[in-house]
């Protein structure tokens, strides 16, 4: 027996495409789907001189029983000098890194993610606890310059957001001084990528009107503020303000109404509201709809919160459940993005881009249980039973901004990943050849590439292999193999009997506990195959004594669909000859198909 290795990548067609990239405009806050940038992490040596590891371990030993976040971040990209070493490992025993916001290059890679799923920018977050000490400040301040510079590079977008939660009693005074020193000083506004709205520089402030900011932060200074900002503050302070409220706001007096009346943009909190595609259905219907029919009857733009999951264990220490709100490969995010773009918005908030302490995080996330640390409780992208890339809730974000801009249609189901790798193991038998029971693996002769069509592209290695066959049983099988997967087995064949022309297409997926993991269940044997034998002059074409297509059911692993794989192949009985390939590509005729590449796989006597 011998092997042959396919590597197969599958491109996201309807959503994402290969266009010129995409360049968010600076002045309207309109069609743009931005993400809340918490830039709170930081490591002890980071030259910040605060010796902390913020927003990972609470101050305390690096090591998973002091852990504050669930989800761990995809560190294969990060710059060295923005990477710090805990005392934990990943499976290969390396030391297990995070990085630091503070140093720009982490940032820069933030940026630079964003720029290249063109996704429009930021809103940049600022507890007013955290910049009332010297500390805090320092970190975010540098933290400000870091996406300032940033988005100016890649030519995103971002503007300030005020988070009031535990602000105190002087929260007002705090946050109006903090505003004066972003423009007087970093000079924020001046800068060529912060966001405007209205014709006025777009900040939010997050938390008016919640039970917990009330006793400090009653309706007078709440309206009092949103006065500043509108009228008396001197002119280059003066902004277009978005309320972060709770997701009760319609339900309160009529004196929070009429503070809710006087701001810009109204975004209502969703964040662990619901926890399933039901819980997102009513929130639609009881929240966002009746929202966004108070705001367009008030002249108020509504931008609605949408996320992708929920995990606390560790920032819980253990009393909440981990995994709590499951992502289910995106599904969920999916259903949400769906139904506030049914309902009408022209505007959406994400969140989180950074966020790992909640498990909202949208980031290039550890894909795999290999990318984060050993015998740890972490969450990583497969957490769910689906494999997938690291960068899949960027391509969803994306996926959402390209409907919200009119360049793709609001499907109900999601997308598929664009960078998506499967290994295809192929093996021709013969009698004097058997199969290994464990076998894995390939070997490689030759390599040739085929094109691209409408969105797939695939690329072959070792197209060919030479064997002697005696006999007149022929045997192809194909095996798909998920590289995450340590075993696999056979999932389908082709059977080649000269005797009789019999020719069989089975189809199967092992029900190993890797596969069980990867596929999210077991689906046993795939039926309805069908094969297409060429007769007399098709035949004669190709020169072949033997030839056709099957139609293979495979399954989407993160989506549970069946789709058909056409699977064509040739018998050339005096050569002793069988060539084997395969496309998915429904519209593209077979004839014009091999004329663009060649024959993927020649088993020879």
């Amino acid at each position: 027996m011998r092997s042959v290795s396919v590597i197969l990548l599958l491109m996201l067609s309807a959503y994402i495409t290969n266009a010129q990239k995409y360049v968010p405009s600076t002045t309207t806050l309109n069609n743009k789907v931005m993400f809340g940038y918490q830039g709170w992490h930081a490591t002890p040596n980071d030259g910040s001189n605060n010796h902390v590891w913020r927003h990972y371990f609470g101050g305390r030993t690096p090591d998973a029983a002091n852990a504050d976040f669930d989800p761990w971040p995809d560190m294969r990209e990060y710059p060295d000098d923005v990477q710090e070493a805990t005392n934990m490992k990943y499976p290969d025993g390396s030391p297990a890194k995070l990085y630091s916001a503070y140093k720009y290059g982490a940032v820069d890679l933030h940026f630079k993610w964003m720029m290249e799923h063109d996704l429009d920018g930021v809103f940049e977050q600022r507890f007013v606890t955290d910049i009332k000490s010297r500390g805090g400040a320092r970190h975010f301040n540098q933290v400000v310059r870091n996406v300032k510079q940033a988005s100016e590079k890649y030519k995103r977008v971002y503007c300030i957001m005020y988070d009031i939660s535990g602000a105190g009693p002087n929260w007002k005074k705090d946050l109006i001084a903090d505003w004066k020193f972003l423009v007087d000083s970093l000079e924020v506004t001046k800068g060529k990528s912060y966001l405007h709205h209205n014709g006025r520089p777009l900040l939010s402030i997050w938390g008016l009107g919640f039970d917990h900011t009330k006793p400090f932060a009653p309706v007078e200074q709440a309206d009092s503020i949103l006065d500043w900002f509108h009228h008396s503050a001197e002119k280059k302070y003066q902004a277009t303000i978005m309320g972060g409220v709770n997701d009760n706001w319609q339900t309160q007096g009529d004196d929070w109404k009429a503070v809710y009346n006087k701001m810009d943009i109204i975004s209502p909190w969703a964040v662990g509201r619901f926890g399933d595609d039901k819980g997102a259905d009513k929130f639609r219907d009881r929240t966002v709809v009746p929202d966004k029919a108070y705001c367009d009857a008030h002249k108020i733009d509504y931008l609605p919160v949408i996320f992708p999951g929920f995990s606390w264990y560790n920032l819980r220490h253990g009393k909440s459940p981990f995994n709590q709100i499951p992502r289910r490969g995106g599904a969920f995010y999916w259903h949400q993005s769906y139904n506030v773009i049914n309902a009408g918005v022209n505007m959406i908030y994400i969140a989180m881009f950074d966020e790992i302490d909640e498990g909202t995080a949208m980031y290039k996330i550890a894909p795999t249980a290999a990318e984060r640390p050993a015998n740890e409780k972490f969450l990583s992208l497969d957490a769910d039973g689906i494999a997938l890339p690291s960068d899949w809730y960027l391509q969803l974000a994306q996926a959402t901004s390209n409907i919200l801009r009119g360049k793709a249609k609001n499907e109900y189901d999601w997308p598929l990943p664009k960078d998506f790798h499967f290994n295809y193991y192929l093996y021709a038998e013969g009698l004097n050849y058997k199969k290994p029971d464990d076998f894995i693996g390939s070997d490689s002769v030759e390599s040739s590439n085929y094109t691209p069509h409408k969105g797939y592209a695939a690329q072959m290695s070792s197209p060919s292999y030479q064997l002697t066959s005696k006999d007149k049983h022929v045997m192809i099988s194909f095996t798909f193999f998920n590289t995450d997967t340590a075993k696999t087995k056979f999932i389908g064949r082709w059977i080649y009997n000269e005797d009789n022309h019999q020719r069989t297409v089975n189809g199967m997926l092992d029900s190993t506990s890797s596969r069980v993991r990867v596929y999210g269940k077991e689906y046993g044997i795939l039926d309805s195959n069908k094969v297409t034998l060429f007769k007399g002059e098709e035949l004669k074409k190709y020169g072949a004594d033997d030839a056709g297509i099957a139609d293979i059911p495979v399954l989407y692993p993160y989506k549970n669909i069946y789709r058909k794989m056409k699977l064509f192949f040739m018998y050339k009985k005096g050569k002793g000859e069988v060539y084997l390939t395969y496309y998915y590509n429904d519209d593209i005729s077979l004839q014009k198909y091999l004329a663009e590449t060649k024959y993927m796989l020649t088993f020879k006597n």
